[in-house]
Formats: C-alpha cells, structure tokens, sequence
C-alpha cells in the first residue's frame, strides 16, 4: 500500500524523469553524430534525399525494431480505488471537490477498468506514435560500417547536436532488466492529455 507521501513524491519524480527523458544525458550543441545508412534499396535513397533536399530524417517505428522489448516495460496492474484516487489529485485535469474529500473511494471510483483501459491505450499510443533515430559519436565504428551500413557500400551522415534543439536526445543505456512500472504512471501521464473517462471521473 502507497501512503500519500510516498506517492506524491514518487509520482512527481517519475513525471518529471519522463518529461526530459529516462537517463537521457543530452549531447553538447557541438558534438558530432554520425548516423549511418545503407542505400541499398529505393526507399534508402528517398529518406537520403528527404535528408539533404529537405532536412527531415525518417525514424523507425518501435515494430521494426531489433529489440522485441523496446519501449515495452514490465507494467504492473497497481489500479484500485486509492491508488486511481491518488493519481487523480495529483494531474492537472481534474481538481478534487469536498465531496470527493468525503466520500469513500470505492464510492468515487467503484469500477478500475475504464481506468485501466486509460492507462493501456496511452501505451499502445506510445507504441504507434513514437519513432527512434540512432546516431553515433564514432565515424570509425567498423561494426557500423558493416552493419547498418551496407558492408561499407552505404554512407556515413554527419550531423551537429544543437541541430536537434527540439527533440529529445540522448545516450542509450544499456540494462540487463527491464524497466518496471506501475499502470497508474501511465493513467498520469495519459490523463495530462484528456479528461479522465467515466461519470465518477468527471464528477471530481
């Protein structure tokens, strides 16, 4: 059981860990990335022109990516009538009445799943939404060269950080777990976006 405390600080470093990035440690505005291609079919030679003709770089769905379990956490079911209660004060979308105050929770938020159902579709949301773009600090990784790079038939990209102002960027860390968290994280930051669903939401 999360007491309030506990939550509100968790919750509140979580957010803000999420806003600029996991572990993200941004490059400086002058460093070089690198991003290699391979120009071994049709659709490698738009996205190059896409890149010199019109500065767009195309990213990669999380699908098409090598790891099966990229941007998919373990995600723990920890939504009941406390915790929802918990997240619901502390998003900005909803302001708590005094009679939210009084009431008891099982009576507020009797039924989990429209919530739960909140909180899954903001992840398939990121799923489908998202798009990853590798860069490099090396222009000399043979295993690069090699791999993404067509056995050295394809080409090397050079690029500034401060180029990506915008965007977040960052180094990949490496871990040999997957992260784990709570769905009320995501019924947060899902309901940041859009009103809470539901009569007993709406009412708050």
């Amino acid at each position: 059981m999360v007491d309030d405390v506990s939550f509100e600080t968790w919750a509140g470093e979580e957010l803000a860990r999420l806003r600029t990035g996991i572990h993200l440690r941004r490059p400086s505005d002058h460093q070089s990335l690198f991003k290699y291609v391979s120009l071994n079919s049709d659709v490698s030679w738009r996205y190059l022109h896409q890149t010199l003709h019109s500065g767009e770089l195309v990213g990669t769905a999380v699908s098409d990516l090598n790891d099966p379990f990229e941007l998919k956490p373990y995600v723990f079911d920890d939504l009941q009538s406390s915790i929802i209660a918990e997240t619901a004060r502390h998003t900005e979308m909803s302001q708590p009445s005094a009679r939210f105050q009084l009431k008891p929770l099982t009576e507020v938020f009797p039924d989990p799943e429209p919530f739960r159902q909140q909180a899954r579709l903001y992840l398939d949301e990121v799923l489908t939404r998202y798009r990853i773009i590798a860069f490099c600090e090396r222009i000399d990784s043979s295993l690069l060269w090699s791999y993404y790079a067509n056995s050295y038939q394809g080409a090397c990209l050079h690029f500034l950080a401060k180029g990506f102002r915008s965007h977040n960027l960052g180094h990949v860390v490496y871990s040999e777990y997957r992260p784990a968290y709570p769905l009320s994280l995501a019924l947060a930051l899902f309901s940041q976006r859009r009103p809470w669903i539901g009569s007993t939401a709406t009412s708050l």
